[in-house]
């Protein structure tokens, strides 16, 4: 599998109780935290490739769409990982869809919100800096950041 270009396909996968489906390559090294490939490969870091799209199911059946994998990596919290496909120009302000397990679609949410979730200051500031937006998805992060207390983060 490693012989084949990041945009390869690959088989449905676990990460931890999640179900990654309709992946490449790319998400798969991401959702591994495979830094070490990612980087031999940087070249391989195409708008095309990262563009690309993965779905995740969670255990209690919610389903998130439109997870390329700068969102992915930022879901995961590894800093590093996102790093990478920032300096590679990956989009900051694509929003992954959220449907819940009736079916019903939740919101949609950013990678910059899930660094504000994860309390990840050096992480908001490497999207921000990249033109990450705070108003981004139904669940924004400015309100992520509001609820947790860490307002402060977004006051220039």
């Amino acid at each position: 599998m490693l012989a084949d270009p990041l945009s390869a396909p690959v088989p449905d996968f676990q990460w931890g109780r999640y179900t990654i489906s309709s992946a490449t390559l790319l998400s798969k090294l991401v959702a591994d935290d495979n830094l070490a490939e990612l980087r031999r490969r940087k070249t391989q870091l195409t708008k095309h490739v990262l563009d690309s799209v993965c779905t995740m199911t969670t255990p209690d059946g919610s389903v998130y769409t439109n997870l390329t994998a700068l969102p992915l990596a930022c879901w995961f919290n590894y800093t590093d990982c996102a790093e990478l496909l920032l300096t590679a120009d990956a989009e900051v302000n694509t929003a992954v869809v959220g449907t819940g397990p009736s079916g019903r679609q939740e919101g949609t949410v950013s990678p910059l919100y899930w660094a504000v979730y994860h309390q990840n200051r050096a992480l908001v500031g490497m999207l921000r800096a990249k033109g990450a937006r705070t108003d981004v998805g139904t669940a924004s992060a400015l309100d992520a950041a509001r609820l947790m207390g860490l307002s402060d983060w977004f006051s220039d």
